[in-house]
């Protein structure tokens, strides 16, 4: 091997020598998507969103919810960052996949509920923008809608550039990670890429069970399409870096599609001084899960 190949997988592997636990897209895929959702903001949307979350950026809140995790009296908000599909199945099912504890499709809908109706207050209308934010990111990361019997490639034990870790962190973070972008740069980037025709396409897709489906095909396409010996290197990731990409983007987009309608009625309050905190049931089962945006009456996924 020369110097010049050695010094190339070397700089690969330094990228994953700590395989985290799996959060979402791992902080920078959700600050990217964060980033790219804020470009595409109304004026209406920025106003409202600033009322409810004070100097934060939505790039500054979409981890909370896997930072909460850590909180017991958050613990009933775990099932709702993923979706499993029933094997076999072409695609998610509202009724079909997501239980009574809920799932990530299940509440992306309550969350636009609360934050569109009238009945929640300041601070639990913080929360749910906030929770929402993370949910349509976590909707578009695709082994957040997969296979329970593998707990969304969790229990997959994989090499990726001989570092060993799991199917659902390589998705999480690693491939982001051997990209050796800061996610700033990688946010603008991918903005940049966007053309007037996917920007309009992506748009009208406001179904959340639809951004299931996408994502649970995905995982059935690129995924899990893995070796037999579980070694991940260069082909894998050049065949999947795209997926990811396009994933972010479009998570992004549809999340300010999401944002600018539900704020485009009018004025948010102020949140209160002392904050309240979702009750599980504001989020989970219930009515409430066929209450949709857009055109959306069907599917939810959870892992």
């Amino acid at each position: 091997m020369n110097m010049k190949m050695h010094v190339i997988q070397r700089t690969l592997l330094l990228c994953f020598l700590v395989a985290s636990p799996c959060f979402g897209w791992g902080r920078d895929g959700h600050k990217i998507a964060s980033s790219i959702a804020t470009h595409y903001l109304t004026p209406e949307a920025k106003g409202a969103i600033a009322r409810l979350l004070g100097n934060q950026s939505l790039a500054d809140v979409s981890t909370w919810a896997d930072e909460i995790k850590s909180d017991r009296s958050y613990r009933w908000a775990s099932p709702l960052h993923y979706a499993n599909v029933k094997p076999g199945a072409e695609g998610f099912d509202l009724e079909r996949d997501c239980p009574p504890q809920g799932c990530v499709v299940s509440a992306i809908i309550k969350c636009t509920g609360l934050l569109r109706g009238k009945g929640a207050g300041p601070a639990e209308r913080t929360e749910a923008l906030k929770f929402l934010v993370h949910f349509v990111q976590d909707v578009h990361q695709p082994l957040h809608v997969s296979r329970a019997r593998d707990r969304g490639g969790n229990d997959i034990k994989v090499e990726f550039f001989h570092d060993r870790t799991n199917l659902h962190w390589v998705w999480d973070s690693g491939l982001i990670r051997c990209t050796k972008k800061r996610w700033p740069a990688y946010a603008a980037e991918l903005q940049r890429s966007i053309t007037p025709e996917q920007l309009a396409e992506w748009s009208r897709a406001t179904a959340p069970v639809e951004w299931a489906t996408e994502s649970y095909k995905l995982a059935m396409s690129h995924a899990y399409a893995i070796p037999k010996d579980g070694q991940l290197g260069r082909p894998y990731f050049e065949r999947c870096i795209p997926i990811v990409d396009r994933r972010l983007a479009m998570a992004g987009v549809r999340l300010a599609t999401l944002l600018n309608a539900i704020f485009a009625e009018g004025a948010v309050p102020n949140p209160a001084t002392q904050p309240s905190r979702f009750r599980p049931s504001q989020l989970q089962g219930g009515d409430g899960c066929i209450r949709t945006f857009g055109t959306a009456n069907q599917g939810d996924a959870d892992l």
